[in-house]
């Protein structure tokens, strides 16, 4: 279960990090490790382009924590992502009006940024949340 990508150099830098700050970074990291696979010259194309290119190896792995409610994850995670210079308990307001008192039972600091968190944390709000 392997899949190359490619693609600029700056998004295989940034997908292929071991744990990556982005909405896509979150969904993608919680089922596969990405990395570089290689670089790709410009005369790998026609015409060739003005950019770096890389190839991102995509290794799909089961979870490595368990998510009880996928789809509540994924609505968590867009949430916190489309507003993640906010701390969590102002990006999830529109998610749950009870975010602050739903962070505190999860034991995660509501004055965190999305980015922060570990796929471990995120996977515990979305079952606090999915519970509340």
């Amino acid at each position: 279960n392997i899949c190359d990508i490619a693609a600029l150099a700056a998004v295989a830098h940034k997908h292929g990090v071991p744990w990556p700050s982005s909405l896509n970074g979150v969904l993608w990291g919680a089922r596969y490790e990405a990395r570089i696979a290689r670089r790709l010259p410009h005369g790998a194309f026609r015409p060739p382009p003005k950019v770096q290119s890389a190839v991102i190896r995509m290794t799909f792995h089961p979870p490595s924590v368990r998510i009880v409610d996928e789809r509540m994850f994924d609505r968590m995670i867009r949430m916190l992502f489309s507003a993640r210079r906010k701390m969590l308990a102002n990006g999830l307001k529109p998610f749950d009006p009870a975010a602050a008192e739903v962070l505190g039972l999860s034991g995660i600091d509501p004055h965190r940024r999305p980015e922060t968190l570990q796929l471990t944390e995120l996977a515990r709000l979305a079952e606090v949340f999915g519970s509340s």
